[in-house]
């Protein structure tokens, strides 16, 4: 009977890595992202730059606009993993890194609420991103129920628990072929509630915090905000945090950069000719950041 168990069991993991990921659409597009991603070492006659970010950086940045304007100098590689914020980020990279993975700098694309808030995506971002160690630190870090915990350490060694909610998205996706469009009119979104002294405090000290471990692989860490306009004060807070903790923060846009013709009907991701503008913008300040490091200036408090 055990036997049977542990041969069952090894099924299901064989059959969730071989065949239920290459079934998703979005699955074999996060795996072969994070493969090149993997990939990445660094070369004499060109600069690797790994954006990472979630469905902002999919949908408001015209990837392959971005790649041909900043080449041959930088030679960019996307990888979106969709619902992340800063933390899963944070352990994702380090888990990125200890596998080898070299790029000369890193370009971390999220809203500001995503940089500050205190939240993972959970089992899923767990099992793409994150190692063992990650996910015990992320577990202590969230203080997590140790059930949740347990969680987290089963999704980071086994795919068919880790994207076990996924398969219930792919068959939804499948019964319900307009549920990618119903989703976002039934989701409840969490918003973070924060006094703006402490939105400083927390972009401050994520800032700095991943700085330091990029550091630590002489690998330059920019960041850009994408254009949510409605975060108008919270983005100038990231800006000068970013500023205080020597870390570019770039933001092409202003409140009146973009009307609502350039959103989606979600208003809040870019559609293709917002996505086209946006990219334009983006990539004289993005070049800049890449090339020049802050001048090191005191922290300062949002008053």
């Amino acid at each position: 009977m055990l036997v049977a168990i542990v041969l069952f069991l090894a099924a299901v993991e064989t059959g969730t890595r071989a065949v239920v990921q290459k079934a998703s659409r979005i699955e074999y597009r996060v795996d072969a992202e994070y493969s090149m991603a993997k990939a990445l070492h660094r070369a004499p006659d060109a600069k690797h730059l790994l954006v990472v970010g979630n469905s902002l950086l999919l949908f408001d940045v015209q990837f392959d606009s971005l790649r041909a304007a900043l080449s041959p100098r930088w030679v960019p590689t996307r990888l979106v993993l969709e619902q992340t914020n800063f933390l899963d980020w944070y352990y994702g990279l380090r888990q990125l890194l200890a596998t080898g993975a070299s790029p000369d700098a890193v370009a971390l694309v999220l809203a500001p609420d995503q940089l500050v808030n205190s939240q993972i995506r959970g089992d899923y971002s767990v099992y793409r991103l994150m190692g063992t160690r990650d996910a015990l630190d992320a577990s202590r870090e969230l203080h997590v129920h140790p059930t949740i915990a347990a969680r987290y350490l089963l999704s980071s060694v086994s795919a068919a628990y880790g994207l076990r909610s996924e398969y219930r998205k792919v068959l939804l996706g499948r019964l319900i072929p307009d549920m990618e469009k119903l989703t976002p009119r039934i989701a409840h979104e969490d918003r973070t509630v924060l006094a703006d002294s402490e939105v400083y405090n927390r972009a401050y000290e994520r800032l700095t915090r991943l700085k330091a471990l990029l550091d630590a692989q002489n690998t330059k860490l920019v960041f850009v905000l994408p254009p949510v306009t409605s975060m108008d004060r919270w983005n100038q807070i990231v800006r000068r945090a970013g500023e205080d903790a020597r870390v570019p923060v770039v933001m092409a846009f202003d409140r009146t950069s973009f009307s609502a013709g350039d959103y989606r009907s979600d208003g809040y991701h870019m559609n293709e000719g917002g996505a086209l503008r946006f990219t334009s913008r983006l990539v004289p300040p993005l070049r800049s950041a890449l090339t020049y490091d802050l001048p090191r200036v005191g922290r300062t408090d949002d008053k």
